[in-house]
């Protein structure tokens, strides 16, 4: 929330010299600076991160547990970063289903554990539509 603050702030100090010369332009750009920090509080405040249990079978195919609902699915995309790791799945049972897409945080995870889920990512990306089985690392 704060970074969202600051963000505001710097927008505000670095836009007031472009529109200061005319007052109705400056509060124009004001309101729309309100209007902007408004719909941000309100988008940060109502997002919320769902905990969930990502789990790969012995199959190949991913359980996913989120909402207290458990799918078994399979890994279609994966957005990797260094920090983080998005990964995109369908339903296993419903291919034509919605996509879900889930985020996984390095911080949250051990070591071993990100370095084990890295490695049977792009195992099962470098070989899409096969099920790879899970061996153990």
């Amino acid at each position: 929330m704060a970074t969202c603050f600051s963000g505001l702030a710097v927008l505000a100090h670095v836009g007031w010299p472009l529109v200061s010369d005319n007052w109705a332009a400056c509060s124009l750009a004001l309101i729309a600076l309100a209007l902007a920090g408004k719909l941000t509080i309100h988008r940060l405040a109502g997002f919320s991160a769902q905990a969930g249990t990502l789990s790969l079978l012995d199959s190949g195919l991913w359980q996913v547990t989120l909402y207290g609902t458990t799918n078994t699915m399979c890994l279609f995309h994966a957005w990797p970063a260094y920090a983080w790791m998005t990964l995109g799945f369908v339903d296993a049972a419903d291919a034509g289903g919605k996509p879900t897409e889930i985020t996984v945080w390095r911080s949250k995870m051990s070591r071993h554990a990100w370095n084990q889920l890295c490695v049977h990512v792009a195992r099962q990306i470098a070989m899409p539509g096969r099920v790879l089985q899970k061996e153990g690392l």
